[in-house]
């Protein structure tokens, strides 16, 4: 039941009682960009206060009390994932190029 909701909810299908409903309780219609936008809030925040955004990767920034975010591990992973996302790129462009062949016939 709570994952039709979950889905109702991020494809926007639910009626717009519901909707308000399942805004007021705080309900994110992407997990994934919530912690994206909460990330990025903490990044911005900790490049103003440092100058520069280089945390170490057990660095933890945000809500007090122990339970922020662990900011240099975010930075890791975000990094990590540009440079896949750069790899498969590039791998794409090489599968796509034609291959060379020598103008000299084999023998």
């Amino acid at each position: 039941m709570a994952g039709g909701v979950r889905r109702s909810y991020g494809a926007n299908t639910l009626g717009a009682r519901r909707l308000v409903e399942l805004e007021a309780l705080g309900m994110a219609r992407s997990a994934w960009g919530t912690a994206w936008a909460d990330g990025l809030a903490v990044a911005k925040d900790c490049a103003a206060v440092q100058g520069h955004f280089l945390p170490p990767t057990n660095a933890v920034r945000g809500a007090g009390g122990g339970g922020g975010l662990v900011i240099g591990t975010w930075a890791k992973n975000q990094r990590a994932a540009a440079r896949r996302t750069r790899e498969n790129a590039e791998g794409r462009c090489r599968e796509a190029a034609p291959v060379c062949s020598s103008t000299k016939p084999h023998p």
